[in-house]
């Protein structure tokens, strides 16, 4: 591919500008500020593009560095290349608010769309990167000879190895290596005894709880023949309490009415006891006058008037007082009768009264009886309580154990996360050794395929550059490199920065021939040439005229023009 022409638009300090390039060997030549990197940026820019960063970085990035200075409208340019027998026009607009990008086949007069995706095609698979880092070559003003030297062994192993510069090999095993420590960090070693002992744990605690719920069943059994047991002894002792205190109730009420009879028969029995027997008395006052008058008419056998009066005073006496005793005798009689009947009833009340207080004993006997049950009762119920307070100790051990087996559980889902996010880092880990196993492999290889050729090619560019002093470049196993001389390899820290400058641009340089062997790129150079002595100037630019490909040199130096110009 050969550039054409570059028309600076608008963009950075130049309006407008064009210029013009040739196949082969091109200076573009400029003091410090010229504007040699401008153009040098715009190539790349046209190439690949110019994104806006964001942030912080958008203060100092190439969009913010290369904006016009003139006019902010437009920000741009155009740039003919050469390639396959075609010439084709990039036309880019950088402008963040207008931003677009035509590829134009001018030899056919069309527009190829899509555009960037045609034109990666066109440069072969040439990326930004691979830009930048092989037919693009800048001087490493701020880099040591150390620095250097450690940049020219990662280059040779990363286009050795992945024949990119993309990716930096040493720089990835790095990584990889922080990487997997940081994983090895994160593994908890103790999760999968932590989860054993918690297995033997939710087994400890299921035994227990089937232990203690068989035994809270047998105490719930227990508890409900207890009660129901209660409940037909309640019932019964309220059955005969209440029968037993309504009965007593009864001969208290009877034994009182008993009293009381008892009490008026013998009143009356002690009534008919008092009085006197007058009837006997009268009967013998009978007899006394019935005797007198006796005497009198046997004293007296005449008749005497007097006497007879008297005598038959004494006779109206006797029958008098005989009438009486008769009359009180039998009224005695009838009162004796009364006071048998009394007595027998006093004694038929007494016996009634007897036995009711038998029955009032065997009825309080019988309450004392039912005290006995309230007793039975009030154990039984003792017991009952005895076994709810331990089904309730049960229960609070049940559900003590159902709290430490969902603890469990939760830890066990807490151990189960943990043993897969384990086994998830270590998959992960072998995944990181495996592609470490496979970057040492790849190393190793190093002088196989691309690594052998980029070094023979190498080789063959420093023997030229150096008129034959450094014959080959050797890369060992460890990335160490030596030059070989006729007498002795070389290490790389023993030389000077500008043999070092001159190994890169070799590696670069084979890389880029390497990489795209169909098709030849451009070759861009901004000020590498600092460190060369003149001898070696000049083998630098016969070497890279010999390369029958576009070379663009941007220079604040004449002696390039000098050489060129010489040689030609």
């Amino acid at each position: 591919m050969i550039i054409k022409d570059l028309e600076l638009t608008h963009f950075g300090k130049f309006h407008n500008k064009t210029v013009a390039l040739k196949p082969g060997v091109n200076i573009i030549y400029g003091r410090n500020e010229a504007g040699k990197s401008t153009v040098h940026s715009f190539i790349r820019g046209m190439l690949f593009g110019i994104e806006k960063q964001r942030g912080k970085a958008s203060h100092n990035d190439r969009y913010s560095r290369y904006e016009p200075w003139e006019d902010g409208a437009a920000y741009g340019g155009k740039m003919r290349i050469e390639t396959g027998g075609h010439v084709y026009r990039l036309e880019r607009s950088f402008l963040k608010t207008n931003k677009y990008f035509r590829l134009i086949d001018e030899t056919e007069g069309k527009e190829l769309v899509p555009a960037q995706e045609q034109l990666t095609q066109l440069l072969g698979g040439l990326t930004e990167t691979n830009f930048i880092n092989t037919i693009s070559v800048e001087q490493l003003k701020s880099a040591t000879d150390s620095a250097l030297m450690n940049e020219l062994q990662r280059f040779i192993t990363n286009m050795g190895s992945t024949k990119s510069a993309e990716i930096d090999l040493a720089d990835a095993k790095g990584k990889l290596l922080e990487q997997k420590k940081r994983m090895e960090k994160r593994l908890t070693p103790e999760a999968k005894e932590e989860y054993g002992h918690l297995a033997g744990q939710m087994v400890n605690l299921d035994r227990e709880l089937r232990e203690f719920r068989q035994e809270e069943k047998a105490t719930e059994k227990q508890c409900e023949s207890i009660e129901e047991k209660l409940k037909k002894l309640n019932a019964e002792n309220l059955r005969h309490m209440q029968g037993a205190l309504e009965e007593r109730e009864t001969l208290k009420k009877q034994a009182i009415e008993a009293k009381r009879m008892l009490e008026e028969s013998q009143k009356e029995e002690e009534e008919l006891s008092r009085k006197k027997r007058w009837g006997i008395v009268w009967l013998l006052i009978s007899a006394v006058f019935a005797m007198a008058g006796i005497y009198v008419c046997i004293q007296q056998p005449t008749v005497d008037m007097l006497l007879f009066k008297v005598g038959i005073i004494y006779g109206f006496c006797f029958v008098i007082f005989l009438l009486l005793g008769i009359g009180q005798t039998m009224v005695e009689g009838r009162r004796k009768k009364k006071l048998l009947e009394v007595s027998r009833k006093n004694e038929e009340i007494k016996k009634q009264a007897a036995d009711a207080a038998g029955r009032y004993l065997a009825i309080c006997r019988n309450v004392d009886s039912g005290k006995e049950r309230e007793n039975y009762i009030k154990q039984e119920q003792e017991q009952l309580v005895l076994q709810q307070k331990t089904l309730t100790r049960i229960q609070v051990e049940i559900e003590r154990r159902e709290e430490m087996r969902q603890e469990v559980i939760r830890q066990g889902e807490l151990l189960k996360k943990t043993l897969k996010e384990n086994q998830k880092i270590q998959e992960e880990i072998r995944a990181i050794v495996l592609a470490l196993d496979t970057m040492d492999a790849l190393t190793e290889k190093l002088h196989d395929s691309f690594g052998g050729q980029l070094n023979d090619v190498a080789s063959a560019y420093l023997k030229e550059i150096t008129d034959g002093r450094y014959q080959k470049l050797v890369v060992r196993e460890d990335m160490q490199i030596f030059v070989n001389t006729p007498k002795r390899l070389i290490p790389l820290a023993s030389l000077s920065r500008g043999t070092i400058e001159q190994i890169y641009l070799c590696i670069r340089l084979a890389a880029a021939r390497l990489l795209w062997r169909n098709e030849k790129m451009p070759l861009i150079f901004d000020d590498i040439f600092a460190f060369y002595d003149d001898e070696r100037l000049r083998k630098t630019i016969a070497l890279l005229e010999s390369l029958d490909q576009q070379v663009i040199i941007f220079s604040c130096h004449t002696r390039e023009n000098r050489f060129i110009t010489s040689h030609s």
